[in-house]
């Protein structure tokens, strides 16, 4: 995204230097045209005549596979490339001033102004996920900084291409061992019958232990007159990023919805093979408790000695991942909601509404116990996952509380001098 400057003019399409501005232009034009008139404002006139060796730009020393395989996994789930830079523009327009004041009416009603700020938290939401994929690729920002428009949807294209191909590709390889381990859930003592990954038609609701796993948490499945509402999507029954399978035990209190959130079993055991590998995921029990499932002694000796090495990088190492974030945390939650609810019509669930929900919750705001719970919730999954992230912040607390000693003990120095 272009730096924001104040006098510059967002009156001119992309497709022009000086054609005046067109009141017909959509808001989402106006943002590329604000975004082509920063490029050619800073180019000589000699360059200007010269837009179209502009279109052979690429984005050097940045492989386009290796930054869509990320994309879906890292950054968002579901926004097409495009419209998730053109919202982040918008957002930094805002907050710059490059949009006209003038466009914006004053006396709005309840309902306008609710809809008003549910578009700026989007785009709030895409700038940063714009900032996550450019924070690990410099590059990128670079590259699309200095394309006219037409070769910016070309690279937009490319990354939308391979973003949504390797999320298929990940979906088609987690159903079936999502579905098994579903199956792992069920016992002898009940009635369910397996998971068949291959029968659209026996899954989600129409299951039985599906059916538990994604109802919220706030109903008892088991009730029947309750299963029936929530197959049939009444009002209140409506399924919600707080399913029964996300939750730590696969249970939970409606009136503590923090407590166990996004601590499951099924959940970590997904992360992990999606991440760190299938072989990784084998360590963690579908049925077991958090003390079952975390990383023995061993592992924190050979993870920093280094003594034991894959010949291959997992999925997070080509990432650069170090620690967990909550865009992978939200993606494999993602990926497990989807799993067991694999039919036709997803049976009223809005798998992009959860997405965005639960990627709200890990908002930091100055609520203190709010962030507490969230940085509880980070900790909790980097023992399970990244032990050593929490080995190099130790080493950094370390470091501060020497570096603070050091001034207090020079405070005082200074103090007696004056004395």
């Amino acid at each position: 995204m272009p730096p924001a400057t104040q006098d510059c003019d967002t009156s001119l399409p992309p497709s022009s230097d000086d054609t005046p501005h067109d009141s017909s232009l959509s808001s989402d034009d106006s943002v590329m045209a604000a975004r082509y008139y920063c490029l050619v404002q800073s180019m000589s006139k000699e360059k200007c005549k010269r837009d179209d060796s502009l279109d052979k730009v690429s984005l050097d020393k940045v492989s386009l596979t290796q930054l869509d395989r990320g994309i879906r996994k890292k950054v968002d789930c579901y926004t097409d490339i495009e419209d998730l830079i053109v919202l982040a523009d918008k957002a930094e327009g805002r907050r710059e001033h490059l949009t006209d004041p003038e466009d914006e009416e004053e006396d709005l009603d309840e309902e306008a102004k609710a809809q008003g700020a549910k578009d700026e938290a989007e785009e709030d939401r895409m700038f940063k996920s714009v900032r996550i994929f450019c924070a690990d690729c410099p590059n990128f920002t670079q590259s699309i900084n200095n394309q006219p428009p037409k070769q910016f949807r070309k690279t937009c294209t490319k990354l939308q291409q391979g973003a949504n191909n390797a999320r298929s590709n990940n979906v088609n390889k987690l159903k079936p061992a999502i579905t098994h381990w579903v199956n792992a859930l069920l016992t002898t003592s009940t009635s369910h019958l397996a998971v068949d990954p291959g029968d659209r038609s026996a899954c989600g609701l129409q299951h039985n232990k599906c059916g538990e796993l994604l109802s919220p948490i706030e109903h008892d499945w088991s009730d029947p007159g309750v299963w029936a509402k929530i197959q049939s999507c009444e009002e209140g029954y409506e399924l919600s990023m707080f399913a029964w399978a996300l939750y730590a035990g696969y249970s939970g209190d409606a009136s503590k919805l923090e407590a166990g959130y996004l601590k499951s079993p099924l959940l970590l055991k997904t992360f992990k093979h999606i991440f760190t590998s299938p072989s990784s995921a084998r360590g963690v029990d579908v049925l077991g408790t958090e003390e079952d499932n975390e990383l023995p002694s061993s592992y924190w000796h050979t993870s920093q000695s280094g003594a034991c090495k894959a010949s291959r990088k997992n999925v997070a190492a080509t990432l650069h991942m170090k620690s967990v974030t909550p865009r992978t945390i939200v993606y494999a939650a993602i990926r497990v909601v989807f799993a067991p609810s694999w039919c036709m019509s997803h049976q009223g669930m809005d798998f992009s509404a959860i997405c965005y929900d639960i990627i709200d919750y890990f908002k930091v705001d100055n609520d203190n116990k709010e962030t507490k719970a969230v940085q509880d919730l980070l900790r909790w999954w980097n023992k399970h996952v990244f032990p050593e992230s929490l080995t190099s912040r130790s080493k950094k607390g370390a470091t501060a509380a020497k570096s603070k000693l050091q001034e207090q003990c020079a405070a005082r120095l200074a103090l007696a001098d004056l004395n």
